[in-house]
């Protein structure tokens, strides 16, 4: 017959151990498991596109106004002051019939919330200018562009120029070209 040996106090400080080792790994699992959950659907991804057909749509007329922007030989410059919160386009070459007002946008790669779209003058000196909603600071792609409601109502095909910069100095020149120019040239 087996004889049954009671079990030591250090057996049973050993057997706890074990048992709280074997233990604590699931429940870390579960925890760590609903963390990322709870990460996952508390901040959608901005990055993805639920109508891809429509986005090929939109794309194809993005290229249709940087092909007019390269046909009409247009390039600019953009002088950014972040302290005067100012900028300034100089657009050549010089259009005869030059739009009163463009729109310029300073888009983040990655935060949506740190893009920042403005509207630029015409000024006498035949540069744009306008004022910046808040310092800009980082990589950031640059478009200039005609305002698409006013080329729909007058009926005219609009342009872009792109760039790109990183953006840590409190003045910075940009120089913006059309993007098929800006594909060739890669």
């Amino acid at each position: 017959m087996a004889q049954n040996h009671p079990l030591s106090s250090e057996d049973k400080k050993h057997g706890r151990f074990w048992l709280g080792f074997l233990l604590a790994i699931p429940i870390l699992a579960i925890i760590l498991g609903s963390s990322y959950i709870a990460i996952a659907v508390r901040n959608a991804d901005s990055l993805v596109v639920d109508d891809y057909y429509k986005e090929g749509l939109a794309i194809e007329k993005e290229l249709k106004r940087d092909r007019h922007a390269q046909a009409l030989g247009l390039t600019a410059k953009v002088y950014l002051d972040n302290a005067q919160k100012r900028v300034r386009i100089t657009l050549s070459p010089d259009q005869d019939n030059m739009p009163r007002a463009l729109t310029l946008s300073f888009i983040s790669p990655t935060l949506p919330e740190e893009d920042a779209t403005l509207p630029v003058q015409l000024n006498i000196d035949n540069e744009y200018e306008g004022f910046l909603p808040h310092e800009i600071t980082g990589k950031r792609y640059i478009h200039l562009e005609t305002p698409k409601a006013v080329d729909k109502q007058k009926h005219r095909e609009g342009w872009r120029l792109i760039g790109g910069s990183y953006i840590d100095t409190t003045s910075i020149t940009i120089a913006l070209q059309p993007a098929t120019m800006k594909i060739a040239n890669e």
